[in-house]
């Protein structure tokens, strides 16, 4: 006998945790890994501004923050795709149909506030340097190094307007530099879309079956442009997957099948295609079964080990996941204004001076990010000022 959601996950739980099928235990572990996917963000590009100017970019650094900072991402995807699903079964579950106005007002919470705020921010960081002419205004670089995440301070009126709409990364449209993770929200956005469309569908039937085949056809259509979308819906889908699986107990068997059959495929394609595979900083098609599979792994050590966390990253991971969207989005034009304060007398102080720097830095921006998520990610403080009262 097949056990309801409710029977299955929410037994001793809220009523609010039993309404989207997900407990506060598991929800409070997956924020705790998204607060660490964006700590890891952090230190990659803390590397990227203040480091590899000294190393260059063939250092080891490089390739090892780099990877980190790459599969945080991906990690990002997958968190993702599982609570965008559960938060679909919750809204089919409270209002017995998928109610796309209720869907997308709960989105428009989570991602506008936080996204305008990084926004408004990265554009007055660019106007300040240039406005006053500090270092970046002209150029980032210096006779001494080897590399610089950027060159310069560069406004863009392309850039600027894809970014505010949310549509760099889709059509052919960069990312306004002063804020380069920006670049994934817009995917995650348009995955949020297509979601619901994809939801609404299958529930409809043949109703809708057009919408459907309207979205993959814009999918295919985009491929050849640019396949960032295409290739962050399958690792997006795996979340998806995980999510929708742990309803239907019987199929789980099989989807572990496939998890394997990926898993298998990825081990081929790292023995043909070692040169793509290392570094994993590609993500081209090829590669997804490689990055699928480490992060198929990754699942699985999670949730075998989970519950041996150290107390200490506990903590850390604890006060990470209280502003891990925050932080993943502002702390780019955070370092960026940093490096134009102390790019020059950085590249003077002594080896144990750089590192106490660079630790008072990040901690700060952590500081700030956290100070600021308490506003900015305040769903019902925003439900109040706007005037709708929704969960």
């Amino acid at each position: 006998m097949r056990l309801s959601i409710n029977e299955q996950y929410c037994n001793g739980f809220s009523e609010k945790a039993c309404l989207i099928g997900m407990n506060k235990q598991l929800s409070i572990q997956l924020d705790i890994v998204r607060g660490y996917a964006a700590f890891f963000v952090l230190l990659a590009h803390t590397n990227g501004w203040f480091i590899m100017p000294l190393t260059g970019l063939s250092s080891p650094s490089h390739l090892v923050m780099s990877s980190i900072a790459h599969f945080s991402v991906l990690i990002f995807f997958v968190l993702s795709g599982f609570v965008i699903t559960n938060s679909l079964l919750g809204n089919k579950q409270q209002y017995t149909f998928i109610n796309p106005s209720a869907y997308l007002k709960a989105r428009a919470l989570r991602v506008l506030p936080p996204f305008l705020f990084a926004f408004l921010l990265s554009l007055a960081v660019g106007l300040i340097i240039i406005i006053f002419d500090l270092h970046g205004s002209k150029t980032f670089r210096t006779p001494h190094d080897l590399y610089v995440a950027r060159e310069s301070v560069e406004f863009n009126t392309a850039d600027i307007l894809a970014t505010a709409f949310l549509s760099n990364g889709i059509f052919n449209t960069g990312t306004i530099s002063t804020n380069g993770p920006l670049w994934s929200l817009s995917i995650e956005v348009w995955l949020y879309g297509i979601a619901l469309v994809t939801a609404v569908a299958i529930e409809k039937r043949f109703r809708s079956l057009l919408l459907l085949v309207l979205v993959i056809s814009i999918l295919i259509w985009q491929f050849p442009r640019t396949n960032s979308l295409t290739i962050y819906a399958c690792y997006w889908a795996l979340g998806s997957a995980v999510r929708i699986t742990m309803n239907y107990p019987d199929r789980m068997k099989l989807f572990k099948t496939v998890l394997l059959l990926i898993f298998s495929v990825g081990i081929i394609t790292a023995a043909v295609f070692p040169q793509k595979v290392f570094p994993f900083l590609w993500v081209g098609a090829a590669a997804a079964p490689v990055n699928l599979s480490i992060l198929i792994l990754l699942i699985f050590l999670f949730s075998k080990y989970r519950g041996a966390t150290p107390r200490v990253f506990a903590r850390i991971g604890s006060v990470l996941a209280k502003c891990s969207y925050t932080l993943y989005l502002i702390h780019f034009p955070l370092l960026l204004i940093s490096f134009s304060f102390f790019h020059v007398i950085f590249l003077d102080f002594s080896t144990w001076n750089k590192v106490l720097f660079l630790l008072i830095l990040d901690t700060a921006i952590i500081a700030i990010a956290y100070y600021c998520a308490s506003i900015l990610e305040d769903r019902e403080l925003w439900s109040r000022l706007l005037g709708n009262h929704f969960e």
